[in-house]
């Protein structure tokens, strides 16, 4: 009988699903304007960027990582402009300002997001190298993009603190407690208060 409910109780969580929101319908094209990126599928992020008050000798685009938003690179960013390098930085979906807060996207959705940028502003500054910072989540989308060929090219990358370490890595144990937890509790928010641990990196 606990056989029973239990294999009852795991059939009944394989119905719920975390909430998700992937790259909907391609329907304009991609562009910006002071404060946003307007994608392919109407979706509008928001945008912060850095310009150099002189002439514009490279171009850097910065990811943010995990519950984070495009405002993590402000001070790097005033610095860099002023040396000659035009910063932007963006509300990755379901994060910060953007859109459908909390609803993860899909990897898909994240590098493809990075490459459409990447072209507008390889437009925007043709002959200007193009470089990528990503920050923990962000870097993870950086390396997932470089690896696909609709990447276009760019003059370098930089990875602070990549997030690596994936599902595919972890313990059983600990895979089983994510997707337990992301099925049947997709709108609760955890936010590490209390936690006694001080990062290293």
């Amino acid at each position: 009988m606990k056989f029973l409910l239990l294999l009852l109780f795991f059939i009944t969580l394989s119905g719920c699903m975390p909430a998700t929101h992937p790259l909907g319908v391609k329907n304009q094209s991609a562009s910006l304007s002071e404060t946003t990126f307007y994608t392919e599928d109407g979706a509008q992020l928001p945008l912060q960027h850095w310009l150099p008050k002189t002439e514009v000798k490279a171009v850097l685009i910065a990811l943010h990582g995990f519950n984070d938003y495009s405002h993590f690179f402000a001070a790097p960013a005033q610095y860099l402009s002023n040396i000659g390098i035009a910063c932007f930085a963006y509300d990755q979906r379901g994060f910060g300002a953007a859109p459908n807060r909390g609803l993860w996207a899909g990897q898909a959705t994240y590098t493809y997001d990075l490459q459409v940028l990447v072209r507008l502003l390889k437009q925007r500054y043709p002959n200007r190298p193009v470089y990528l910072l990503g920050e923990s989540m962000g870097g993870a989308v950086i390396m997932t993009a470089m690896t696909q060929a609709t990447m276009p090219a760019v003059d370098g990358i930089i990875l602070s603190a990549p997030a690596l370490w994936a599902r595919d890595t972890m313990p059983w144990y600990q895979t089983s407690l994510l997707w337990t937890a992301a099925h049947s509790m997709p709108w609760l928010t955890l936010t590490g208060e209390g936690v006694k641990v001080m990062p290293s990196d």
